[in-house]
C-alpha cells in the first residue's frame, strides 16, 4: 500500500509539474517570469522545512526540551523581517533582472563580492540538498524495505522531471501540494497521539533547567538555533529567489508574512510530536528517536499518509535547491563571460542542464552522506550565516565592496578554523563565524 501509494503521489506531481509549470523560455524556466503570488511565496518559502528538519528537531527535544521551538521561532522571525524589508530591495531587483541573493551582493558591492556569496551559498545549500536527499531516502528505504539506492534513485527521478519540464512555476505548484501533505502528516499523528493518550514528559524534561553547570552549552545552542533559523530564512539564496519571482511587491511582503506564521505553527507541531516521542521513548539515542518512533509507535494504516509526507518535505527542499545552485552557477558564468549564449533555446538548455546535473552529483554524494548527516546539517546552518549577514547587508544598504570582501574571507576562515578543531557544535562558538563580516560591513553606508 505504502508503495502504490508513493508512486502514484509521484506520477501527481510529474504531472501537475509538467501541466501547470512553464519552462518555454529561459526566464520562464528559472524566475517564473515573475508571476507568483502570495500563497505561492509563502508555501516555496516555508516548504525549505524537509525531512531532516523532521529528525533535527526531534532530537532538539531531547537536548533542550520545548526550548527546540526556537529554530522555528528563528525562522518565523527571519521570514517577518524579509517581508517587512522586500521593499528595500524587490524593485531595484526587477529593475536589473536579479534572480537571487549574490545578484544583489554583485550589483552592490562588485563581481568578486558576488562571487564569494555565490560560493557560500552553493557550498551551504548543496549540502542542504545532499542532506534532504539522503535522510528522505534512509527514511523511505527504512519504511518500505527498500534499497538506499532505490529510494534516492525515485527521489532524484521526480524531482529532475517535474523540475526539468516545469521550471520554477512547476517547483511552485509542487511545493503547494507538498506543504499541505507535510501539514496532513503531522496534523495526523499528533491527533493519533491525543486520541491514544501519549503523555507529554514531566516539567523538568520539558523545559530543562538551561542556567545549570553546563549552561554555555545548553544556553548556547539555544541562541545557536534562533540565530541560524534567522539568518538561513532571510539571507538564504533560495528564499530571495522567491522574494524575486514574485509577481508584486505586496506578493512579496504578505508571502513571507504568511510563510512566517506558518514555520512558527508546523514547528511548534514538531516540538509537540518531539516532546511526545521522548515521553514514549524516553531512553532512545536522540538522532534515532524519529524513526524509531515511526517504525514501533504508530499503526499500518497511517503509513501510507507517513511514506508521502516524508517523502513531500524530502523533495519540496530539493527540488528549489537544485534549481537554485543551478541559477547561480549560470548568473556566475555569465557574469564572467564564459556562457554567451544568445539564442533563447541554447540559454534554456544551459540552464535544464546546469540544474539537472546539480541534482546528480547531490544524488551521488547522498548515497555514502548517511555517516555524517549531523555534520553536514550543522554545516549548512553555520556556513548559511555567512550569506545571512550579507543579505542583511544589502537590505540595510550597509557596507562597502572591498570589506564585503574581507568580511567574507574572515568569516569563512573562522568556520573552517571552529571545524578543524572541533568546536563547531560546543556552547555558542559557531556564533563566531558570522561576527567578522558583521563588523566590517553593516557599521559603514553603502556607497552605491
Amino acid at each position: 500500500m505504502e508503495a502504490f501509494s508513493l508512486i502514484l503521489f509521484s506520477v501527481i506531481l510529474i504531472i501537475i509539474g509538467w501541466m501547470f509549470g512553464d519552462s518555454t523560455s529561459e526566464r520562464n524556466f528559472t524566475n517564473a517570469n515573475r508571476v507568483a503570488k502570495a500563497i505561492l511565496i509563502a508555501f516555496g518559502t516555508f516548504t525549505v522545512v524537509g525531512a531532516s528538519t523532521f529528525i533535527g528537531v526531534t532530537q532538539f527535544t531531547y537536548i533542550v526540551g520545548a526550548y527546540a521551538i526556537v529554530l522555528g521561532l528563528g525562522a518565523a522571525v527571519g521570514a517577518v523581517a524579509l517581508g517587512n524589508c522586500s521593499d528595500r530591495v524587490y524593485s531595484n531587483g526587477i529593475e536589473n533582472d536579479f534572480d537571487t541573493l549574490p545578484d544583489a551582493v554583485a550589483y552592490g558591492y562588485g563581481k568578486f563580492s558576488g562571487t564569494l556569496v555565490t560560493l557560500i551559498s552553493i557550498l551551504g545549500l548543496f549540502a542542504l540538498l545532499v542532506i534532504q536527499i539522503s535522510v528522505g531516502g534512509i527514511i523511505l528505504s527504512s519504511l518500505m524495505g527498500a534499497p538506499l539506492i532505490a529510494a534516492i534513485i525515485l527521489m532524484a527521478s521526480v524531482v529532475g522531471l517535474y523540475v526539468y519540464f516545469g521550471g520554477l512555476k512547476g517547483i511552485f505548484i509542487t511545493d503547494l501540494i507538498q506543504g499541505i501533505a507535510m501539514f496532513a502528516l503531522f496534523g495526523a499523528i499528533i491527533a493519533l497521539m491525543i486520541y491514544n493518550g501519549v503523555p507529554m514528559p514531566d516539567g523538568q524534561a520539558m523545559f530543562p533547567e538551561i542556567f545549570n553547570e553546563n549552561w554555555e552549552m545548553s544556553l548556547g545552542f539555544i541562541i545557536v538555533l534562533f540565530v541560524s533559523g534567522f539568518l538561513s530564512i532571510s539571507g538564504g539564496a533560495d528564499i530571495w529567489l522567491r522574494l524575486y519571482s514574485a509577481n508584486n511587491q505586496t506578493s512579496a511582503k504578505r508571502g513571507f508574512y504568511i510563510s512566517g506564521f506558518m514555520f512558527l505553527f508546523f514547528m511548534a507541531c514538531l516540538t509537540v510530536f518531539g516532546m511526545g516521542v521522548l515521553a514514549a521513548l524516553p531512553d532512545a539515542p536522540p538522532g534515532e528517536a524519529f524513526m524509531l518512533y515511526i517504525q514501533t509507535s504508530l499503526p499500518a494504516w497511517i503509513m501510507p499518509v507517513v511514506v508521502i509526507g516524508i517523502f513531500a518535505a524530502s523533495i519540496s527542499t530539493a527540488d528549489v535547491e537544485t534549481h537554485v545552485i543551478g541559477t547561480m552557477v549560470n548568473a556566475e558564468l555569465k557574469r564572467r563571460n564564459i556562457i554567451k549564449a544568445t539564442d533563447e533555446p541554447q540559454k534554456l538548455r544551459i540552464a535544464r542542464y546546469l540544474t539537472i546535473g546539480t541534482l546528480a552529483v547531490a544524488a551521488l554524494a547522498a548515497v555514502w552522506a548517511g555517516g555524517a548527516l549531523g555534520q553536514i546539517y550543522s554545516m549548512f546552518l553555520n556556513i548559511l550565516m555567512i550569506s545571512g549577514v550579507a543579505a542583511w547587508a544589502v537590505l540595510l544598504k550597509r557596507g562597502r565592496g572591498l570589506l564585503m570582501v574581507l568580511g567574507i574571507l574572515a568569516s569563512s576562515a573562522i568556520f573552517i578554523w571552529l571545524v578543524w578543531t572541533d568546536r563547531m557544535f560546543i556552547g555558542m562558538w559557531s556564533l563566531l563565524v558570522p561576527l567578522p563580516l558583521a563588523l566590517l560591513t553593516l557599521p559603514f553606508p553603502m556607497r552605491r
